[in-house]
């Protein structure tokens, strides 16, 4: 009787082993055998690690979805026991390489398929998994969730996924970041208007450095990504103030489209607008001129035009107290930087933080 029990306990271990083995090197006959034979299609190897989870990292779809079918849980998290670690000091150590994604990041262990799949680029595992059930807001020890790590990477198709199953496109982590801002950071142009296109909310604020969006563009000179929420910013507003003011704000209206105008280095339109009787200091949203934005985009043609019809070279947003001079010398429009310094641009103005242009230069 003791004997028989050995010998069963020795050979269900073994299957355990088969199956993730067989979940490792993509071998689905022997996937197929071993879930046909009983076993738990949930049990962990060592390393806390499942079959589903293995497969998920390796993009093995067929893998994936028979462990699906036979039942394996889609939210189960990468995470050993303690007593599994050959380095008490260090419990996550074997799990590095396959639960993080991200090298050398032990604080973001812990991971369920869905994360495992988006982190590695795996969009159709993803969609499988969320069509079975994966929880698209889970979040990892540090707030993250799966439409963050997808961002950040710069997965576009990941994000659409993620978006159309309702994942929540204003969702913050432990240090109040978005998935927009993370996009934003790394340069994902695509992934940023993914995000706008859904509702991204462009005011959103970094806690730890307290920089929107916009502002990282700015800082990283991401022109693109700064255009793309420059001009949903401006049409947000003048589609809030037409509900609100109506006709009554058609100067206002008149000096969105001259921003707008502005970033896009149309001349002949700002000429136009500010015979209309266009405000030529207007602020939009985040108290941005128009006179900023052909700084920042290099439109030296157009910083002439606004600059003779009375634009503000000393005007500041009203974020962070950024000036024109600290918007052009940042991009290095040598020319417009010239321009306005000779119409009487501030060199010694600070911004919020006591910076001045030479303290934001580039490389400085």
């Amino acid at each position: 009787m003791i004997k028989k029990f050995f010998k069963n306990r020795h050979g269900s271990k073994y299957k355990s082993a088969d199956l993730i083995e067989a979940a490792k090197n993509n071998n689905i006959e022997s996937v197929s055998k071993s879930i046909r034979s009983g076993i738990d299609v949930n049990v962990k190897d060592e390393s806390g690690i499942t079959a589903l989870l293995y497969a998920t990292k390796n993009g093995h779809m067929n893998i994936m979805k028979n462990m699906i079918e036979a039942g394996a849980d889609v939210n189960m998290r990468c995470e050993p026991e303690s007593k599994q670690s050959s380095d008490p000091l260090n419990p996550l150590t074997s799990l590095i390489e396959v639960c993080v994604g991200f090298e050398n990041e032990e604080k973001l262990a812990g991971k369920t398929a869905l994360e495992i799949a988006v982190l590695n680029g795996h969009g159709e595992a993803a969609r499988a998994l969320l069509e079975s059930g994966a929880d698209v807001e889970t979040k990892n020890k540090i707030g993250w969730t799966p439409l963050m790590l997808a961002a950040h990477k710069g997965y576009t198709k990941i994000v659409q996924i993620l978006l159309k199953a309702g994942a929540e496109v204003n969702a913050i982590n432990n240090r109040g970041a978005t998935a927009l801002i993370y996009a934003a950071d790394e340069g994902h142009t695509q992934v940023v208007q993914a995000l706008v296109e859904a509702g991204a909310d462009m005011n959103a604020r970094d806690e730890t450095y307290g920089w929107t969006a916009l502002e990282i563009a700015v800082q990283k000179g991401y022109d693109e990504i700064h255009e793309i929420l420059f001009k949903r910013g401006t049409k947000a507003n003048e589609k809030k103030l037409s509900k609100e003011a109506q006709a009554d704000d058609q100067k206002n209206s008149d000096g969105e489209e001259l921003a707008i105008a502005a970033v896009e280095g149309d001349a002949d339109l700002v000429r136009n607008l500010i015979k209309k009787g266009a405000d030529v200091n207007y602020k939009g949203r985040g108290g941005r001129t128009a006179l900023m934005a052909a700084a920042t985009f290099g439109h030296k043609d157009v910083a002439h035009i606004l600059i003779e019809n009375g634009a503000d070279v000393n005007a500041k947003d009203d974020e962070n107290g950024i000036t024109i001079l600290m918007f052009a010398a940042n991009k290095r429009h040598d020319d417009i930087v010239k321009l306005l310094i000779e119409n009487g641009a501030d060199l010694n103005a600070k911004d919020k933080r006591g910076k001045t242009v030479s303290d934001l230069l580039p490389d400085s």
